[in-house]
């Protein structure tokens, strides 16, 4: 029997690749799709008052982030609604939440990403080696159920047997709940458990703090002294020697 019962993965940047073009796009469909549905009901607002409460409810949200703590797509239009005045909060009908959530989460269909190389191949190798396969991720504007959708489209979701997502757990990495969270659901120790991802906080620091070995996709990010990851790597194929290595000595 090898080392690894489970092997995880973060979801953006190892798994999955987004571009600055594309975050830029995913936002202006963002604002157009709220600017139109608020529109629908009579609420005329400029593009640039928009922007200013997309901009501002964004630092909101981040200062949330910041306490590894997370909220759903509902309570982030909330705090977009208001950002845009006092008046415009009191607009809270059940309808226009449900089509002002459709507006914000759901643009990354129109702009998707595209998956990171070797990743397909790499899951198929994990998967065929007999461990459970899992993605344990932090969410930004685009909610888990989306994100899901995201892995449909690019024919990589039935690789995995869990899926993790912060606005769903409400708390984000590096904090260990969301780790063991997902462990418990998979029925894994975290001794037996890998995980990979491209953040030296999230991934490795939060992935180690609750037992589990790690392994640091390297993005280029700043080497940080107290992160020691059990294997770094450049590029998802070069996962498959290390796994080789855990499976024969552990």
């Amino acid at each position: 029997m090898g080392a690894l019962d489970a092997t995880t993965f973060d979801y953006w940047q190892t798994l999955v690749l987004d571009t600055p073009e594309g975050l830029q796009k995913a936002g202006e469909i963002r604002e157009d799709g709220i600017r139109e549905v608020l529109a629908a009901r009579g609420i005329s607002l400029s593009l640039e008052a928009i922007h200013r409460a997309y901009d501002e409810s964004g630092q909101r949200i981040m200062r949330i982030w910041a306490k590894d703590v997370d909220i759903s797509p509902g309570e982030q239009i909330l705090i977009f609604l208001e950002c845009l005045g006092p008046d415009r909060s009191l607009c809270l009908e059940e309808k226009l939440l449900e089509d002002l959530e459709k507006a914000y989460a759901t643009p990354l269909l129109q702009a998707p990403p595209v998956l990171c190389p070797g990743a397909k191949e790499i899951l198929q190798r994990v998967k065929e080696s007999g461990c459970r396969v899992g993605i344990i991720s932090n969410t930004g504007r685009t909610p888990g159920y989306i994100l899901k959708t995201v892995l449909e489209q690019l024919e990589i979701l039935s690789f995995f047997d869990v899926l993790t997502f912060s606005d769903e757990l409400r708390v984000r990495k590096p904090d260990c709940r969301i780790f063991l969270h997902h462990l418990d659901a998979m029925k894994v120790r975290p001794s037996r458990a890998l995980h990979v991802g491209d953040d030296l906080r999230c991934d490795v620091s939060g992935a180690k703090g609750v037992g589990m070995k790690a392994i640091h996709l390297d993005r280029g990010e700043e080497k940080r002294a107290d992160v020691q990851p059990d294997g770094i790597i450049e590029d998802l194929s070069q996962l498959e020697a290390i796994l080789e290595r855990l499976e024969r000595f552990g």
